[in-house]
């Protein structure tokens, strides 16, 4: 029979007692918790890094953009797939290791790739200024204000706000399957974007070539590109001489 904490008799070892029946967490409990779950977010964090680091170096020195963009976003795919098919502890810890190393090593590359397509100086600071402001966008979409249930230790429930996009407390049924599929929708979005991107870029840089190995450079031009270049302005990426990065 448990011990009444109202009997004269109760001792700290009766509170230990009741502890272990009820499976009470203690503050020093919750500490620990607490402290383990930060730690184990150390290691996708980490691996992240090493790939950015990696990937980037890779991608500098063959010069090419969209292919490891997109194979950034196949190994994210890849992480998500696993958490939406996982149920396990061990298995959804992978598959968070793949989402965060393929989901940033993408954005590192995406974040360089515009302004290194776009001259002369003031429109690539244009197009780094709209990139980072339609980017912006997600977190403006996704600061809809929903009221969340919060448990005081009291056992009083009161109500916070949370902003959220698409990981809210509504869609977090089986893991949060809607929101990782939602993920891989976008994912999938950026493959065909960087894809279709870095076929044009190609094919463009192949017509500025081809034109110049024919000696077609004036019919490269359009009339009043002819007029500008006569009146000393430069076209920066309109010039054939310019190539992009694909």
């Amino acid at each position: 029979m448990a011990a009444d904490p109202r009997s004269e008799k109760y001792t700290h070892h009766d509170s230990e007692s009741l502890d272990e029946e009820f499976n009470v967490e203690t503050p020093e409990d919750v500490k620990l918790t607490r402290k383990i779950d930060l730690q184990m977010t150390v290691p996708p964090y980490a691996l992240a890094a090493i790939a950015i680091g990696l990937t980037v170096w890779i991608s500098s020195r063959t010069n090419l953009r969209a292919p490891f963009i997109v194979g950034a976003a196949v190994f994210a795919i890849i992480g998500y797939i696993v958490l939406i098919s996982t149920h396990t502890p061990g298995a959804q810890y992978v598959g968070v290791h793949f989402a965060a190393a393929g989901v940033y090593t993408g954005n590192a590359l995406l974040l360089s790739w515009p302004g290194e397509n776009v001259s002369s100086q003031t429109k690539r600071a244009v197009a780094v200024a709209l990139q980072i402001t339609v980017g912006d966008i997600g977190a403006i979409a996704g600061s809809a204000f929903s009221p969340s249930p919060i448990e005081l230790p009291s056992s009083d429930v009161v109500y916070g706000y949370t902003s959220v996009l698409i990981y809210r407390p509504s869609l977090s049924a089986n893991h949060y399957r809607t929101p990782h599929a939602i993920a891989v929708g976008y994912l999938a979005f950026a493959i065909i974007i960087a894809s279709s991107l870095a076929f044009y870029m190609k094919k463009e840089n192949k017509r500025r070539q081809d034109a110049l190995r024919d000696g077609k450079e004036s019919d490269f031009y359009t009339p009043a590109q002819v007029r500008e270049k006569e009146q000393g302005y430069t076209l920066g990426d309109r010039d054939i001489q310019y190539r992009y990065v694909y």
